[in-house]
């Protein structure tokens, strides 16, 4: 019996670390982009594209289409929703990558985001801290 609450306790605070360590890395990775697009346009969505999902559902991404470096430049970009918070037609304000202008981010995007991060960290804690007070409640 001893056993079996052990392993239960060490299976949770596994996925509860795993989902840490994956939102973390997410927070990590969001805020990079972030600081690395550091130039300012305005973007059109030129359109919506559908991407279906491995569950049958799937997210709209945003086409952008925009002026950078000289170049008109169309970029998909790489964070969908559903449903589709964009518009065909409608103006965005983007930021992007000097460097490399197809590397974009919309300022409308960062709730999800945040909310993306914050889903994985705070199942993650939850899950964590389940496993330690199980684990410590499994060994008295």
């Amino acid at each position: 019996m001893l056993d079996a609450r052990i392993f239960i306790s060490v299976i949770f605070g596994g996925i509860g670390l795993l989902f840490l360590v994956i939102g973390f890395i997410a927070v990590v990775f969001f805020r990079k982009r972030r600081e690395i697009a550091s130039a300012i346009t305005t973007a059109r969505v030129a359109g919506i594209e559908w991407r279906r999902g491995n569950d049958r559902g799937g997210c709209y991404y945003p086409i952008f289409e925009y002026y950078a470096n000289g170049c008109v430049r169309r970029v998909t970009s790489s964070f969908g929703s559903s449903p589709c918070r964009y518009k065909e037609g409608e103006e965005v304000e983007i930021h992007y990558n000097t460097q490399k202008p197809e590397q974009i981010w919309a300022e409308r995007d960062e709730g999800m985001k945040k909310l993306f991060c914050g889903i994985f960290i705070g199942i993650g804690g939850l899950f964590f801290v389940i496993g330690v007070v199980m684990g410590i409640a499994g060994i008295l």
